[in-house]
């Protein structure tokens, strides 16, 4: 039904050939098929008007590292790449894609996303920015406590490479937990807490994006052998807006803080590391003016 590689050439799939996980849904008069491809990291959709032929290239619905997206570069990458799977699907009037992206430095260790989809009027869809809002139906609110594992943003001062132990060396950032996954009802007193892990100098781990009306403080949850600083930016390679001092030697999860000057509006959010050692990341608190009390992990 979609060609494979070798006959994709000279067709618009080219770049984009089929690979896997294929699934199809009728909207508004158009069968779109979903698949992986065989990036691996995407998943694309072709269209036709049946549902047994006759179908043509559509483009890139997410890419878990941003590839494609604004014209970025697999050398450009801003995740960790790995292959991906997943489908459409609409709640509440509004089309996610759900997808899935890797922890534990393997590609079979998977955390489930969604992005919200953008249809335009000849039907064709925008490629979905990778995001930390997920479900939710705007920006994320900028008060708060937030875990660290709903980045969209995390790479190593070289970028970010396939999440596979050859590659991910030991410069490289990545989501991991301490104890194995278990349903809800198996859960103990330890849950499987998932965080970041080995911000070394150079990382950073970024979130996008939250509503901001007024914060004065981000207080981060760490652990680590590290001395230098969190540089808190709206824009990953912009100036920094504030900064929290590193210091630590311990395997307990310590707050620290800092302040910060932001402007009210919709923000990103990018922690960026300059020092010596690694730190691990479980979660960072929005504070505004009102929050007098001091924080703990």
């Amino acid at each position: 039904m979609l060609p494979l590689l070798p006959e994709s050439i000279g067709t618009d799939f080219e770049g984009h050939a089929y690979y896997e996980a294929s699934s199809l849904r009728k909207i508004n008069g158009i069968y779109y098929l979903v698949y992986s491809s065989v990036n691996s990291h995407e998943l694309c959709y072709a269209t036709s008007d049946r549902p047994d032929g006759d179908f043509r290239f559509g483009g890139t619905l997410i890419d878990h590292a941003d590839v494609y997206l604004d014209g970025r570069t697999e050398a450009e990458a801003l995740n960790p790449m790995g292959n991906t799977h997943g489908g459409m699907e609409c709640v509440d009037g509004q089309w996610y894609i759900f997808y899935h992206r890797h922890s534990n430095r393997t590609p079979y260790c998977r955390q489930g996303c969604a992005e919200k989809l953008t249809f335009m009027p000849d039907g064709s869809i925008r490629q979905a920015e990778v995001t930390s809002c997920g479900l939710n139906k705007g920006p994320l609110l900028g008060v708060g406590e937030y875990p660290a594992y709903i980045c969209c943003r995390l790479t190593g001062i070289h970028g970010a490479v396939i999440s596979r132990p050859q590659f991910m060396t030991p410069e490289y950032p990545y989501l991991t937990q301490d104890v194995p996954d278990a349903s809800p009802l198996e859960m103990s007193a330890e849950e499987p807490v998932q965080y970041v892990a080995n911000l070394r100098c150079g990382s950073v781990v970024g979130y996008k994006y939250f509503r901001i009306e007024t914060l004065d403080r981000i207080r981060v949850c760490l652990r680590g052998q590290a001395k230098g600083k969190l540089l808190i930016k709206t824009d990953a390679e912009g100036e920094a807006l504030g900064e929290i001092a590193v210091s630590l030697d311990t395997r307990e999860w310590t707050a620290l803080e800092g302040d910060v000057r932001i402007s009210a509006g919709v923000h990103a959010l990018y922690f960026c590391y300059e020092g010596e050692g690694a730190i691990d990341m479980r979660n960072f608190s929005l504070i505004d003016g009102t929050d007098q009390e001091g924080g703990a992990c």
